[in-house]
């Protein structure tokens, strides 16, 4: 599984955060309210699209809208992490 940057590890904390799938714009509203970052439709919608292409997240797009739900779950990204931090040092 590959690292997380700063900003995706705050969108999945977003999409950890949520008890069902969370579209763009509630990902926009809980940075911008949670963490005070904002992100244009645009940057989120590559980073999105990373975050698929790594493993961390399902894509629903059966819907007129997307959504996200977690494909990993946090504490096994957390673990993955500090593997890779290991093998670093």
């Amino acid at each position: 599984m590959k690292d997380l940057s700063k900003t995706e590890l705050l969108i999945m904390k977003c999409v950890w955060g949520s008890d069902h799938p969370v579209t763009a714009t509630q990902i926009q509203q809980i940075l911008l309210e949670k963490y005070q970052t904002e992100l244009d439709r645009r940057s989120l919608g590559t980073l999105m699209y990373r975050l698929d292409q790594k493993g961390y997240v399902n894509v629903d797009v059966s819907t007129r809208v997307n959504l996200y739900t977690a494909k990993v779950k946090e504490e096994e990204a957390r673990k993955e992490g500090k593997r890779n931090l290991k093998a670093l040092v």
